[in-house]
């Protein structure tokens, strides 16, 4: 009647659903900050060993069967997002070796990290990797009070990932600027 043309599917479902609701979100998913780069117009891809939805048993949630459906429905509605967008995805898990290389062509890596890792808290938490030798690894932390966390890189290697699971959005550029990094400079961008 008011939108003759719209038409009603699973998709604008979800979409009226996450511009509604005031639950407490689940988790992040690699894919929904993927598509969120991309939608900014970002070149991106990810990498992760996740077959399901991403961190929703790890974090032991108390989900009713319906909440759970409705969390995997989100996530399936995410992947097929970025199936359209073709955005490139890569079934394995994430090595310090990925992080250097990756740094090397000039791209961006966003890893999930154990926050033990910077913090006394044990639950998920995404990072940025700025710098990755043979002896050590830069990060930019969204919490920190103060520029780049450094570490061992044995020791980030152990708060790489959470419970089992290790995945990673990659920045490769602006999509209309096929060869420029996502920023330019030796580091993050500065944040307001």
């Amino acid at each position: 009647r008011y939108q003759p043309g719209l038409r009603a599917s699973p998709e604008l479902e979800v979409d009226i659903w996450r511009e509604a609701n005031l639950v407490e979100a689940y988790a992040t998913s690699r894919q929904g900050l993927a598509l969120a780069a991309y939608r900014r117009g970002f070149r991106v891809r990810t990498a992760g060993n996740a077959q399901t939805v991403e961190l929703l048993e790890n974090l032991g949630l108390e989900l009713t069967p319906q909440a759970q459906r409705v969390a995997r429905r989100l996530h399936q509605d995410l992947q097929e997002r970025c199936r359209r967008a073709r955005i490139p995805e890569t079934g394995s898990r994430v090595s310090c070796r990925d992080l250097t290389r990756w740094l090397r062509r000039g791209w961006t890596p966003l890893v999930l990290v154990n926050a033990t890792l910077v913090g006394d808290v044990d639950q998920p938490h995404w990072v940025v990797v700025v710098g990755c030798t043979g002896r050590l690894v830069v990060i930019h932390d969204p919490l920190a009070r103060t520029g780049g966390s450094r570490f061992a890189r044995a020791r980030f290697e152990k708060g790489l990932g959470y419970r089992g699971i290790s995945c990673a959005v990659v920045v490769e550029g602006l999509r209309d600027a096929p060869s420029s990094p996502a920023w330019p400079g030796p580091g993050p961008p500065s944040m307001p």
